[in-house]
């Protein structure tokens, strides 16, 4: 074989397919454990988060069900005012009765 006929990787065409270099180095390992600590840390604060709203969502409940008893409390108190103001629309009418004086 020649000097000349001998080709340096390097002096190849370049070739459309990818190539893997299959040497790991301290960069390769460092990014490895960063992207395992995000996500970690992004599942920590996924579950956090899930843990917030499930304490607002039980918060909320029980305010609804303390607006519900309010609503409930009102509308009884509506009925009751209701009776009471008939009663004495009832009252006011036979005592007008009364007191109108007879006609000759």
């Amino acid at each position: 074989m020649e000097a000349d006929d001998y080709q340096f990787e390097n002096d190849r065409p370049p070739s459309n397919k990818p190539r893997f270099d299959g040497t790991i180095n301290l960069g390769h390992i460092l990014t490895a454990l960063m992207m395992g600590a995000a996500l970690v840390t992004m599942w920590a604060n996924t579950k956090v988060t899930e843990a917030q709203h499930d304490s607002r969502i039980a918060a909320l409940e029980k305010s609804q069900s303390r607006i519900d008893e309010t609503i409930k409390t009102l509308a009884d108190n509506a009925t009751a005012s209701q009776r009471t103001q008939d009663k004495l629309s009832m009252t006011l009418d036979y005592l007008a009765k009364q007191i109108q004086p007879a006609r000759p």
